[in-house]
């Protein structure tokens, strides 16, 4: 069996292979390409998910910073107004040394008054219970 074939045929046939082969090597050159592009989108993901973590972390850092802040502007105000408190009272004596003991006095005055009330009130109103248990009495006793 003779096959002729001519060099025309002969550089076709060889185009046409090395076409299969480009195009079998492009298939498998996309193919990875494809796998990479995957993986690549992966790691873009953990990426964006770890960004968004740090994220929220640093908000809820700043928000417990600014908290953290306005107590300690709080705390300080109140130590300013205490030291001033100690400042007027330090000073009080050497202004009016006889201030305090006046002070004091009045201090004694109230509390011996309201203990006088609360005295006089407790008598008050044991008188009335008293009066009502009497009247009790002579109720149960009539009957």
């Amino acid at each position: 069996m003779n096959i002729n074939i001519s060099p025309l045929d002969m550089a076709l046939i060889a185009l046409c292979i090395a076409l299969v082969i480009l195009i079998i090597y492009l298939i498998i050159t996309v193919n990875k390409l494809s796998k990479t592009m995957n993986e690549v989108n992966t790691l873009l993901k953990d990426v964006q998910t770890i960004t968004e973590d740090n994220t929220k972390n640093i908000n809820s850092i700043i928000e417990n910073v600014e908290h953290i802040t306005s107590d300690a502007v709080e705390l300080t105000n109140k130590v300013n107004s205490s030291v001033k408190g100690i400042e007027t009272a330090l000073k009080t004596p050497l202004d009016d040394p006889s201030g305090i003991m006046e002070g004091t006095m009045k201090v004694k005055k109230v509390y011996s008054t309201a203990k006088n009330v609360m005295f006089a009130a407790m008598v008050v109103k044991d008188f009335f219970n008293r009066r009502k248990e009497k009247k009790l009495r002579k109720k149960l006793y009539k009957q």
